[in-house]
């Protein structure tokens, strides 16, 4: 077992407020795993990326931190290498409002927590019951019986 970060983040201007109220979270509206000064994400206009964690804090005003142990780290990697530049789930997003997407594990397009999810059942982590689910937010992740870091919040 290895322990990976799993960060929620908001960037509290209006649009991600909103967002992180659809998502039916009162203080998060995106998420991505950390490692080692690097994130993977899945954000609109980009999709899915492997950047540096300072690129995807810009704008962040608050964040909080969850550490889960993954069974398989490796596979977890591989997984997210695999979709590395697939697209943004836009029809999930919009969707947001009514927690449905016709295929939330589509592998051509991610929303941020459809991603993480997944990735972390790739790596043999079932935080929530996947065969349960016709969404997946930051929330509902969020919601998951690990330890978390206290709220930061930049500026």
């Amino acid at each position: 077992m290895t322990p990976v970060t799993v960060r929620f983040t908001s960037k509290l201007h209006f649009g991600s407020k909103l967002m992180a109220f659809l998502a039916q979270s009162e203080q998060f509206n995106h998420c991505m795993l950390c490692e080692g000064g690097m994130a993977y994400e899945a954000v609109c206009w980009h999709g899915v990326r492997y950047v540096p964690l300072s690129t995807s804090m810009a704008g962040v005003k608050v964040y909080q931190d969850m550490v889960v142990e993954v069974p398989d780290v490796e596979a977890m990697r591989s997984f997210l290498r695999e979709h590395l530049g697939a697209g943004y789930d836009w029809a999930g997003a919009i969707g947001i409002p009514f927690m449905r997407s016709a295929d939330w594990q589509d592998p051509d397009r991610w929303w941020c927590s459809e991603l993480v999810i997944a990735a972390l059942a790739a790596g043999g982590l079932y935080v929530i019951d996947l065969s349960e689910l016709e969404r997946v937010t930051p929330n509902d992740i969020f919601q998951y019986s690990a330890p978390k870091s206290e709220v930061f919040r930049i500026g």
